[in-house]
């Protein structure tokens, strides 16, 4: 007599199992796999598959947890600024928060937050070292963006070039008066 087997069978679903384990599919995708040839109730039809589809939802609920484990792992840093009018105190917690060296803190101990934006860049590098000033002005450079921080040399050469385009062309009305549509515009109800 022939032994008949209830479809599918546990050793076929087993052999998959390993199958795309060997070629190295990712649990999800064989469970996924598993549950589209098979179907949902393949394990509680088949103890002995059972165990083999639930080490597959172990390990991607461990693939799971390593993943998000690893775009949590990062410590939100907490948001400083330093500006022109920053205090000492400011200064020192805003070098401690970017990670700067005891050394670079020691040195800018009692400096202001004007006087660090007054520093050059070889300045920073001849206290500090290549490195260690390089990263400093960078650092110092973004943050006088952010503040939208002028220096005294900038608003000079806005001033120098104001003064050439009116040497330039004298007669040259159009950036000093109002546009004419704009009157008109004014004008209507």
């Amino acid at each position: 007599m022939f032994k008949t087997f209830d479809w599918p069978a546990s050793c076929e679903i087993r052999a998959a199992i390993k199958f795309l384990n060997g070629r190295n599919v990712r649990p999800c995708e064989i469970y996924r796999h598993i549950s589209e040839t098979y179907g949902e109730s393949v394990t509680s039809e088949a103890p002995e598959v059972a165990a083999e589809v639930l080490s597959l939802q172990d390990r991607l609920h461990e693939e799971l947890k390593r993943r998000v484990s690893l775009t949590n792992s990062k410590k939100a840093q907490p948001v400083v600024f330093v500006t022109p009018l920053s205090s000492a105190e400011e200064v020192q917690f805003w070098l401690s928060t970017k990670g700067f060296a005891a050394r670079t803190q020691q040195k800018f101990q009692n400096m202001r937050g004007d006087e660090l934006f007054a520093m050059g860049k070889l300045q920073m590098e001849k206290e500090l070292g290549v490195d260690e000033g390089f990263r400093l002005f960078n650092q110092i450079t973004i943050q006088k963006n952010i503040c939208g921080f002028k220096t005294l040399r900038s608003k000079e050469l806005s001033s120098v070039l104001e003064a050439r385009r009116k040497k330039i062309d004298p007669d040259d009305e159009f950036s000093d008066r109002r546009d004419s549509n704009d009157s008109v515009a004014s004008s209507l109800p």
